[in-house]
């Protein structure tokens, strides 16, 4: 599960409504946000690609907005389903405007427009991930370039297999990420801090 192997290292309206999407708020959020957590099996880096989709859709379905982006980054990159670029769209989007943590829809906003830029280019989905994903995890590490690298190459992460983006020792490769996005930002201004403590926020 993407979203919890970042943690343990450190869809338009019309859309919403055809699939019956209530977005969850308050502490029914935070049960099944815990809930969603602990179903973590390891399926979408053993490449289960099927089981995992099932499950974000499941989640997805109770109103949870994080499992609804993943299940939009499934669609638009093919992995465990036939590939949809446009209902993957509207599924990240819907994340988007539903989320109510400001980090969220910074992520949310970052892999929207990943997806926007495969849609309008024709690009290889799979391909663009990575070579997305190789630039920022090397502006993040020679500590150059968009000083929001380091929190971009984070959420790229969460996109595609460990050894799909060339990553041999993930405990190691987050320490990178989180040390060198401190170093260029600070500690006040880390998106990667930010999005830590929303974590912790949740799971209080």
């Amino acid at each position: 599960m993407r979203a919890l192997k970042f943690c343990l290292v450190f869809a338009i309206c019309l859309f919403a409504s055809d699939l019956d999407i209530k977005p969850l708020s308050g502490s029914k959020f935070r049960s099944v946000f815990k809930e969603y957590l602990s179903k973590d099996s390891g399926d979408f880096d053993n490449y289960e690609f099927e089981k995992d989709f099932k499950m974000h859709e499941s989640y997805c379905q109770k109103g949870l907005v994080d499992a609804c982006e993943v299940l939009g980054v499934s669609y638009v990159l093919g992995l465990g389903t036939q590939q949809d670029i446009k209902k993957g769209i509207n599924l990240i989007d819907f994340a988007l405007k539903n989320t109510s943590d400001e980090i969220f829809k910074e992520q949310y906003a970052y892999t929207l427009n990943l997806a926007k830029q495969i849609q309008s280019s024709g690009d290889d989905a799979i391909r663009k991930v990575i070579s997305t994903f190789s630039k920022n995890s090397s502006e993040c590490q020679s500590r150059s370039g968009d000083k929001d690298a380091c929190f971009k190459a984070t959420i790229l992460t969460g996109l595609l297999p460990n050894d799909m983006l060339g990553i041999s020792d993930q405990s190691g490769f987050f320490e990178m990420l989180f040390d060198n996005d401190i170093a260029i930002n600070g500690a006040k201004n880390s998106k990667i801090s930010k999005m830590l403590k929303a974590y912790e926020d949740i799971l209080k």
